[in-house]
């Protein structure tokens, strides 16, 4: 297996407007990017209604609501689970992220 010595930075897709002037097509429906030519659907439109309200808050910062849709789904099963938040950058940097998980590593492992 090749040896990573660095991370690259995602490249998004090329846009409608873009491709349809590129290749002169009226046309154009995307599939790429995890885009959806459908748009969102009827559940996820009504999530984000309920939640329009509260957008301007931080989330529950212990992931309460995550942490027992989880436990509903393994509860049956030996299965531990850890929650954190990350941001895609912190990832990205390789430096970064060994540092975070230098910090956190321990302290989960004191947990199991």
């Amino acid at each position: 297996m090749a040896k990573k010595t660095s991370t690259s930075t995602y490249q998004p897709g090329r846009n409608i407007e873009d491709i349809q002037k590129t290749y002169g097509l009226k046309n154009v429906i995307k599939l790429a990017s995890n885009e959806n030519p459908l748009g969102p659907s009827k559940k996820a439109i009504s999530a984000a209604n309920k939640m329009i309200n509260s957008m301007n808050r931080y989330p529950d910062s212990q992931s309460s609501h995550l942490k027992q849709a989880i436990n509903k789904l393994i509860s049956k099963r030996n299965i531990s689970v850890f929650v954190c938040a990350i941001n895609f950058e912190q990832l990205n940097n390789t430096n970064k992220f060994s540092t975070i998980l230098n910090k956190i590593f321990p302290f989960i492992c004191k947990l199991f």
